[in-house]
């Protein structure tokens, strides 16, 4: 693919792959900015109800525009392969941050993650759940905005492992009812951004396990352990927090993104 052109597009490198498929920059001839181009796996592509499906979420994501999400501009149909065109974010992930620093500065890490809740809640009152809020979906952009990448991904993947009983989500950061395979809301969107605040808080994940499943276990039945206990530098208040947000019935839960960012900005920021 490296040295394509699809439609206005020439793609330049290879920049990952997921649940959909590859994901390249490329770059568009006729504007001159780079892009993401992430291409529909081939056997999604040959599912004629898959492609229908992946055009209509295209349209609602479409719709979506927030400075901390990443846009979809187009979509690109060539050579038997779809391909969605998305913003190109030049930075580092979440994920990122927290393996090079071990944990961040609660002075520096609130406002990075109250910019990605602010994503997440418009998308939500626009009545669009992510499903797969993780680290690495997470870019803080080389001009210090938050973009919350992958926005509707996740539910086109999700309907094609519903159909045999997969799990859909990234393990470490799903929520009981993923884990469960139960039905998703708004906020499943809370406990896992809840799972991104305490990495960023202590350096660490609040479940763990050796294996897939007895991650999963933790998930469901383990309490993590309070975040000042695991870095004396973190005010007890958010141990609340934390412990409200990844609660493990949803009804325990803050009820939004927006009162779970307003927790944060209550908060002290130590």
């Amino acid at each position: 693919m490296i040295g394509k052109t699809l439609g206005n597009y020439r793609i330049l490198e290879k920049i990952g792959e997921g649940g959909v498929g590859e994901v390249y920059r490329a770059t568009d001839l006729l504007l001159g900015r780079n892009v993401a181009l992430k291409a529909l796996r081939a056997d999604l592509a040959a599912d004629a109800k898959v492609l229908a499906r992946f055009r209509s979420e295209a349209r609602t994501l479409a719709q979506l525009h927030h400075p901390n999400i990443a846009l979809l501009y187009a979509l690109v149909e060539e050579h038997a392969t779809l391909f969605m065109v998305l913003e190109y974010v030049s930075g580092r992930t979440f994920s990122a941050l927290v393996r090079e620093a071990g944990g961040i500065p609660l002075g520096r890490a609130l406002p990075l993650f109250l910019q990605a809740l602010d994503g997440i809640g418009y998308a939500h009152r626009r009545g669009i759940i992510h499903r797969d809020i993780k680290g690495s979906n997470i870019m803080l952009a080389d001009d210090g905005l938050v973009k919350v990448m992958d926005f509707g991904i996740a539910r086109l993947v999700e309907s094609e492992m519903t159909k045999t009983g997969s799990v859909m989500g990234t393990p470490a950061y799903m929520s009981p009812e993923q884990v469960n395979g139960e039905k998703i809301d708004a906020r499943s969107d809370v406990f896992s951004p809840g799972v991104i605040l305490y990495e960023l808080l202590t350096g660490k994940k609040p479940f763990s396990g050796e294996t897939i499943s007895s991650l999963m276990f933790a998930i469901i039945k383990k309490t993590p352990e309070r975040p000042s206990v695991v870095d004396g530098k973190v005010d007890t208040s958010w141990d609340g927090i934390l412990r409200k947000v990844l609660a493990k019935d949803r009804e325990d839960r803050y009820e939004s993104v927006k009162e779970f960012a307003q927790a944060v900005r209550d908060a002290p920021a130590r």
